[in-house]
């Protein structure tokens, strides 16, 4: 069938094949827990533009793995299937693999949560007339189980497979997990979506040498020091409690990059201080008004930076417009100009800049920075 007067016009101005993929790796989601989706959307369309993009799209649909626990009969084995299904079609080795438990709770027939509180409506999970909801059903306890401690241990087939991956995401249940047998990772995304009082201790997560943490809606008591794997940390939506702050510094002894994204600490002077002295480069994104004045109003207060600091950048968010106001904008220069002559004196670079993006824009470009 000979092409259409639009097909032949695209074949002849395409950009040669090379830089097309370019750019689309450019334009590639990144393999992280609230981009997985819009990922595998992006690779299913790109694979439907032209038979020249078929492989590059297969290619990176293989490189994630999200498994959503279901409760219902059968999960384990229906991970297992999944898995053999996709080693038999292919080479298959992911980057990285997402695993939603936020359903486990029930199958381990909690009846409340002992962190946050929340009680366990089993009526919504009835699924026949045999089954009465004060019966509890205690499905897929091969999947994981309870020890003697009051932890929750996940059955050995259930971990085999994780050996060898780089990259793990998971979506904590309520219930306390057990981290002992989940082998070390170079990046570990941890969400606490189910519960507002997370138990998880951040440090003693299963990390690799050099290893990422992001840590997402945490509300973090303490830090029970020290982890000396974690080289990068993201903290999104997270609040600090502790009014110990040494402890940060002291938990993250080899820190390197640290992420506050809405999070707390945020900017502040005290929070310089605080920060480990190995730290090479902190972003902090707002939507609250960074502590850049001294107790008595004035800008540019005393501080001192953590010594291998090179670059410290801030991010004020404001609502959506065409423009900034030009005096949000000289405010903002008057009260960052000692900061800056500071940095620049000791060799360092201090940034900052009001945006009226979004703030999961802002962050997607910091995490490309750190090549996250």
């Amino acid at each position: 069938m000979p092409l259409s007067p639009h097909a032949r016009a695209m074949t002849r101005y395409r950009l040669p094949l090379e830089l097309e993929l370019h750019v689309l790796e450019l334009a590639l989601p990144p393999l992280r827990m609230t981009a997985v989706k819009g990922r595998v959307q992006f690779c299913l369309a790109v694979s439907l533009v032209h038979r020249s993009f078929t492989a590059w799209a297969q290619q990176h649909l293989r490189e994630q793995f999200v498994y959503t626990y279901q409760h219902r009969h059968g999960q384990l084995r229906r991970l297992e299937k999944r898995r053999r299904d996709a080693e038999a079609a292919h080479d298959w080795k992911p980057k990285y693999v997402l695993l939603d438990l936020q359903w486990l709770d029930y199958a381990l027939g909690l009846v409340d949560c002992r962190f946050c509180g929340m009680a366990f409506d089993y009526d919504e999970l009835v699924t026949s007339d045999d089954e009465r909801a004060d019966e509890r059903p205690r499905y897929n306890t091969n999947l994981a189980d309870w020890t003697g401690d009051g932890l929750v241990r996940f059955n050995a087939s259930f971990l085999s497979w994780l050996q060898g991956i780089p990259q793990l995401g998971l979506r904590l249940p309520h219930t306390m997990l057990d981290f002992d047998d989940i082998p070390g990772v170079e990046l570990l995304e941890l969400a606490t979506d189910s519960c507002i009082e997370p138990w998880v201790d951040p440090v003693a997560c299963p990390l690799g040498p050099g290893g990422t943490l992001i840590l997402r809606y945490f509300n973090i008591d303490t830090w029970i020091p020290p982890n000396h794997a974690v080289r990068s940390l993201v903290l999104h939506s997270c609040d600090y409690l502790s009014s110990h702050d040494d402890d940060f510094s002291q938990a993250l002894p080899n820190l390197v990059d640290f992420v506050s994204h809405l999070s707390v600490p945020s900017f502040s002077t005290a929070t310089l201080s605080t920060l480990p002295s190995t730290l090479c480069r902190a972003f902090f994104i707002s939507e609250e008004k960074f502590e850049l004045q001294g107790s008595d109003g004035t800008p540019g207060p005393t501080f001192s930076k953590p010594a291998n600091l090179e670059l410290c950048s801030l991010v004020q968010l404001r609502p959506p417009s065409r423009s900034l106001p030009p005096s949000e904008i000289a405010g903002l220069e008057t009260l960052c100009a000692p900061f800056v002559a500071a940095f620049v004196k000791e060799g360092a670079d201090f940034r900052y800049k009001l945006s009226s993006r979004s703030a999961e824009e802002e962050l997607a470009d910091v995490m490309g920075m750190l090549a996250l």
